[in-house]
């Protein structure tokens, strides 16, 4: 049975936490940790799915969950364009 929490933080004016015992249509639990992304923060790090596996755990949940979806591919896509962007040079005449 999922349930959701709010931790305050500097960083954030909310985090909201959701916590869940059972995931369907995702790997076993040790396959997501060794899968997992560390956030930095002001306030400390924090160990989140990866992209790929909360994509695929949100698939499986409600149709309201497809926003969010797209809205952390995206960022992800232009987080990862931005880093592996070429650093602008000056051409000489």
């Amino acid at each position: 049975m999922p349930f959701t929490f709010v931790v305050a933080a500097q960083t954030w004016r909310q985090l909201r936490v959701d916590v869940m015992a059972r995931m369907r249509g995702v790997a076993p639990f040790p396959e997501l940790w060794a899968r997992r992304t560390t956030v930095e923060t002001t306030d400390g790090s924090i160990d989140v799915m990866s992209l790929p596996d909360l994509v695929q755990a949100k698939k499986t949940q409600r149709d309201k969950d497809w926003p969010m979806i797209r809205r952390l591919v995206d960022r992800n896509y232009f987080e990862t364009a931005k880093r592996q962007r070429p650093a602008n040079r000056l051409l000489a005449a």
